[in-house]
């Protein structure tokens, strides 16, 4: 037996009854359905358009069109919550005048409407939130870094979520496909992966997102750090120039990119200055650990021929070095120089102030962000792919042994 169709004006009829149903009882439209409405054969988007079409004729203006519309539909179901009229608001859509805009944003507010990010996210394709990887949040580096994150994205309207390896490459495997099942527009990394093994390239090759790199730098990927070759050459130059002949150098992690690029700046340095490099008078140690560079300059100074100065590769390592020098009853800077890397705001109040090569985080931070941007949103970054930031030397006392020599 043929199924017999109600003509689409009755079903548009009855389709107006149910939305006004529907919004009056907080219900779904098809759940206001009596048993055994014929729903076989009908299209909704015919529906749409024919309610449409008898609210506003389609000659009119789109914003014009789109007021009516509204207007018809009010008549028919009652106010509406402010959620569609908000959400098109903050989408900044030109079709919708400033008068508009400013009426419907003082009716979300009155309403304390929050748009859900969520809904949001599935229809426009972006989350509007960074993801971030750093190894250490406790480090002073990466925090002066996230504020200057922090003001670029906040002024375009995004979210930070920001993560913590530990120095630990698997746990920043685990970290990124996180964050990429997050929905993520885009992502901030300062690798924990090597630059000398290819685990990297493997960890790298599947982001799906954009994503720029910060302070530990990779062959051909979007970067943005401190110049450390130059970091080194600039600390040993300026220890060349107060008169110290041996230098030492507690270096980070050989695995670490910043560490290697410092070093290889150290040992440049010393060849400038034709001292010749000792091996022996570099020493590995933890960057982070006021306790590994105290470590590490004793033993520098049981060595049968010790420095006279050192470069240690950050100020905390600096710091524990200027500890073991005072323990030995050496005058700084008179019979010990000592210079560290990070521009720490404690240096200058230590008993001795530690001079220091400030790498500049905060713009940092800040250049990375508006690199990864400009990716998200489709533009070629004005820089290249690579910036490397240029380093500030901040001269103090642990340093200066010359007279005459400017100190901050």
């Amino acid at each position: 037996m043929r199924r017999a169709y109600l003509p689409l004006r009755y079903v548009v009829h009855a389709g107006i009854a149910l939305l006004r149903a529907s919004c009056r009882e907080g219900k779904g439209f098809l759940d206001c359905l009596p048993p055994g409405f014929p729903l076989v054969g009908v299209n909704v988007r015919e529906i749409v358009q024919v309610i449409d079409r008898q609210a506003v004729g389609s000659h009119e203006p789109s914003e014009r069109k789109a007021v009516h519309l509204h207007a018809r539909r009010n008549q028919l179901c009652g106010p509406p919550r402010p959620g569609i009229a908000a959400l098109l608001v903050m989408q900044n859509r030109e079709d919708i005048s400033q008068t508009t805009r400013q009426r419907v944003l003082a009716v979300a507010e009155e309403l304390g409407y929050q748009p859900d990010s969520i809904a949001r996210s599935l229809v426009t394709r972006r989350s509007n939130v960074l993801g971030v990887v750093v190894p250490d949040l406790s480090r002073s580096f990466f925090s002066e870094l996230m504020k200057g994150v922090d003001s670029v994205s906040s002024e375009e309207g995004y979210s930070l979520l920001v993560c913590n390896t530990g120095e630990s490459a698997e746990k920043e495997d685990r970290i990124l496909r996180m964050l990429k099942s997050r929905r993520v527009d885009g992502l901030l990394i300062a690798s924990a992966h090597s630059a000398r093994t290819r685990d990297w390239k493997r960890a790298f090759a599947n982001l799906a997102v954009p994503a720029v790199f910060v302070d530990r730098r990779f062959p051909r990927l979007p970067f943005v750090g401190g110049d450390d070759e130059a970091i080194g050459l600039q600390a040993t130059n300026h220890l060349g120039a107060q008169g110290y002949r041996r230098i030492a150098h507690i270096s980070g992690p050989h695995s670490v990119a910043t560490a290697i690029g410092r070093r290889k700046g150290y040992l440049k340095a010393l060849r400038k200055l034709s001292f010749g490099p000792a091996p022996e008078l570099i020493v590995e140690s933890n960057y982070h650990e006021e306790s590994g560079g105290y470590e590490a300059m004793q033993k520098l100074f049981d060595l049968p021929l010790p420095p006279e100065a050192v470069f240690a590769a950050s100020d905390p390592i600096a710091i524990g070095a200027m500890q073991a020098a005072l323990d030995r009853g050496l005058r700084i800077p008179e019979q010990f120089g000592i210079i560290g890397v990070g521009g720490h705001h404690y240096g200058r109040y230590l008993r001795v102030p530690l001079s220091t090569v400030e790498q500049q985080r905060l713009r940092i931070g800040q250049d990375a962000t508006r690199m990864l941007l400009d990716f998200i949103n489709g533009r070629s970054p004005a820089r290249p792919r690579q910036i490397l930031v240029e380093p500030q030397l901040l001269v103090r006392a642990s340093s200066c042994r010359s007279q005459g020599t400017v100190v901050e």
